[in-house]
């Protein structure tokens, strides 16, 4: 079974917690494939690709599904 851990780079504790969840799951011989992510934090949030329309609904090109946009006060808090 597919498990993931997603960790804060830079962040001490995410990191040294990430790193014991993953050794757990060595150290009980789990059948668990761990696959570990970096954790999307305000500063990097820009780098995600967004498909999500900021105005006007549209199509998706890849799945077919219409893609309504929804009211955001602020654009930049929006993932």
């Amino acid at each position: 079974m597919k498990a993931f851990v997603i960790s804060i780079p830079g962040h001490e504790d995410s990191q040294l917690h990430a790193d014991r969840c993953i050794q757990s799951v060595k150290d009980t011989n789990s059948e668990l494939d761990i696959e570990r992510f970096t954790a999307i934090v305000p500063e990097t949030m820009w780098q995600v690709d967004w498909k999500w329309p900021y105005s006007k609904k549209k199509v998706c090109p890849t799945t077919g599904m219409t893609l309504k946009a929804y009211k955001t006060y602020d654009m930049s808090k929006r993932i």
